[in-house]
C-alpha cells in the first residue's frame, strides 16, 4: 500500500509545484504590466519641416479636453525611438499632471560644442576601460583624421578607405556626423537668456564634460538652476546599476520608474510646481 501511494503523492507534489510556478509567473507578469501602465494617452504624429518628415509620439493627459501645455522632448546624439525605449514615459507622465501655461527648459546631461564633447567622450571612455597607453595616444590621432575628412566633406567611402572597414560606422551615421560635427549651442543658449532653465548634471558622465557645460550655462543663462546627481551616469541612471546588466534589466522590467537616479523625477516635478 505504501509503495502504491508514493507515485500518487509525487504526482500531487508535481502538480502543486507547477501550479505554484504558474501563479508566480502570473503575478510577475501582472507586476510588469502594472509598472508599465502609464497615466497617459499616446498617439503617433508626423511633422513636416524643410521638406523632411519627422515622426514622433504625442503624449496627452488621459482626461480633459485641453488645451494642454506642450513639452517637447528632443534627444541628442544617437538613434532611438520617440519614447527612448519607454524610458521617457515616466517623465511624460509627470509632466502630463503638471499645470499648463509654463515656459521653461530642462536640459539633462547636455553638451555645448560637439567637437569638444567628442574628444572628452573618447578620452573618458578609454580611461574607464583602462586602455593601454598606446591606444590612448593613438585614439586622438585617429579622431583628428576623422575631423579632417569631415572638414573636406568626405564621403562614407572616403572614410572607409582612410579608416578601414572594421570601424563601428554606417553610411547613415556618417551622414549624421557630417551634418552636426560643427554644432555649437552657444548662440542658442544666448538666445534663451529670458527662459527659466533647469540644468541636470550627472556625477559619472562619460559622454559630457559636466564642468564645462555647467560653466557655459552659468555664463549665458541668468535664470538658471543647476542640480547635480553624483551617483548617476549620462542617462541619469546610477552608474552602479548601469554596470550591472542583471540589475539594469530587472529594474527596467519590474520598476521602470525607479530606474532613474534618486530625486531625478521628483526634482523636475518640484521645479515645475515652483514656477506655477
Amino acid at each position: 500500500m505504501s509503495e502504491r501511494r508514493r507515485p500518487a503523492r509525487a504526482r500531487r507534489w508535481t502538480l502543486w509545484s507547477l501550479a505554484g510556478v504558474l501563479l508566480l509567473g502570473l503575478a510577475a507578469g501582472s507586476v510588469v504590466l502594472w509598472q508599465h501602465a502609464y497615466d497617459l494617452s499616446e498617439e503617433q504624429v508626423s511633422l513636416r519641416h524643410d521638406g523632411r518628415l519627422l515622426d514622433g509620439v504625442l503624449a496627452l493627459p488621459p482626461d480633459g479636453d485641453g488645451p494642454f501645455g506642450l513639452v517637447v522632448f528632443v534627444h541628442g546624439d544617437g538613434p532611438v525611438d520617440a519614447t527612448h525605449e519607454s524610458h521617457y514615459r515616466p517623465l511624460w507622465e509627470s509632466f502630463a499632471a503638471a499645470e499648463p501655461g509654463l515656459r521653461f527648459m530642462i536640459a539633462v546631461s547636455p553638451a555645448v560644442i560637439w567637437q569638444r564633447q567628442g574628444r572628452y567622450n573618447l578620452l573618458a571612455e578609454l580611461g574607464a576601460e583602462g586602455a593601454e597607453p598606446e591606444r590612448v595616444a593613438e585614439a586622438p590621432r585617429d579622431r583628428e583624421t576623422v575631423l579632417e575628412l569631415l572638414d573636406r566633406g568626405a564621403s562614407f567611402e572616403d572614410y572607409r578607405a582612410a579608416m578601414g572597414d572594421g570601424r563601428d560606422m554606417t553610411a547613415e551615421r556618417w551622414g549624421f556626423i557630417q551634418r552636426n560635427h560643427t554644432a555649437d549651442a552657444t548662440d542658442d543658449l544666448r538666445a534663451a537668456h529670458d527662459v527659466p532653465v533647469l540644468l541636470m548634471l550627472a556625477g559619472h558622465d562619460l559622454n559630457v564634460d559636466v564642468a564645462e557645460t555647467g560653466a557655459a550655462y552659468r555664463e549665458l543663462l541668468p535664470d538658471l538652476l543647476v542640480l547635480r546627481y553624483p551617483e548617476a551616469g549620462h542617462a541619469m541612471v546610477d552608474a552602479a546599476v548601469e554596470r550591472s546588466t542583471v540589475q539594469l534589466t530587472l529594474t527596467g522590467v519590474f520598476a521602470p520608474r525607479r530606474l532613474y537616479t534618486a530625486g531625478f523625477l521628483g526634482d523636475q516635478a518640484d521645479y515645475l510646481r515652483g514656477m506655477a
